[in-house]
Formats: structure tokens, C-alpha cells, sequence
């Protein structure tokens, strides 16, 4: 019996990489692999949201979108993870939508179906060594009670 692997995804080229290594890792050692989402809208009324102005677009976006929207964008984002590991040849793999902070929700759903392993993309921080890797990934590092490893 294989390990159970979940693969923390968010659709960026990390995501892929380890996406794509979860996969190699199942197939050596015949496991299972799952592609999670995390679907975090944040909604803001109108009134609130002139004070966003000064924040990126990708940040906008995500905050100003609905429910829906970003089910149907998660969703969307899972079927790209079922193509990356087809790519990879990965012989199984299963895709789940969580809600909520990404890390929280990715470490729950790894203790409540009882996962062997997390991987998850690394997002490089800028050039400060104080931050190697990006908050979602180090957060799950912190509170995951399995292993996890981070891809490049």
C-alpha cells in the first residue's frame, strides 16, 4: 500500500512543480495523489471598497469576487491540475475544493482523511532570508502534523 499525498495547488508554475513531483512521488511507491484548492473569497461591500485601491489587481480580484466566482475559478484551476498530472503520467489522481485560509483548511483536510505526506510549491519571498519561502507554504510546515515537503 501506497502513500496518500495531498498536493497543496494554487494553478501557479510552484503549484505544477509540485503537483508534478506528488505525482512522481505516488507512482513510485503506488500511492494515491489529491490536488487541493483553496476557495477564500473575501467580500467586501461598496463602501468598503475604496480602500483598495493601493493593493495589486490579483489582490482586488480575489477580494471583490463572489462565492461563485471563486468556486467556479477553483474548479477551474483543479481541471488545469487534472491535465498537469495527466502530463505527468500520474495514473490517479483526485481533485477537492476546501473553503477557507489555505493553509488552515489544506492541514484539516490532510488530518481528517488521514494523508501521509503534503507538497506544497515554494514562493521565493524576495532576496530577504528572514522569508525563504511564501506564508501559505510555511504556515503549513508550522501546523501540519505530517510531513511536508516543499518543491522548487
Amino acid at each position: 500500500m501506497g502513500l496518500d499525498i495531498l498536493a497543496a495547488y494554487d494553478g501557479s508554475a510552484h503549484g505544477d512543480r509540485a503537483l508534478e513531483y506528488a505525482c512522481q512521488l505516488g507512482s513510485w511507491n503506488e500511492g494515491s495523489v489529491t490536488a487541493v484548492y483553496a476557495v477564500q473569497p473575501d467580500i467586501y461591500d461598496a463602501a468598503k471598497s475604496d480602500g483598495l485601491s493601493n493593493l495589486s489587481e490579483e489582490y482586488r480580484r480575489q477580494v471583490l469576487e463572489t462565492i461563485d466566482e471563486a468556486e467556479q475559478r477553483g474548479q477551474e484551476l483543479l481541471e488545469r491540475a487534472e491535465t498537469v498530472a495527466a502530463e505527468t503520467d500520474c495514473e490517479r489522481i483526485d481533485t477537492t475544493l476546501v473553503y477557507g485560509d489555505p493553509a488552515n483548511e489544506i492541514v484539516a483536510y490532510a488530518e481528517k482523511n488521514a494523508f501521509d505526506t503534503i507538497v506544497v510549491g515554494h514562493r521565493e519571498r524576495g532576496e530577504r532570508p528572514a522569508f525563504p519561502i511564501g506564508s501559505v507554504a510555511q504556515a503549513i510546515i508550522e501546523r501540519a502534523s505530517v510531513p511536508v515537503t516543499v518543491t522548487r
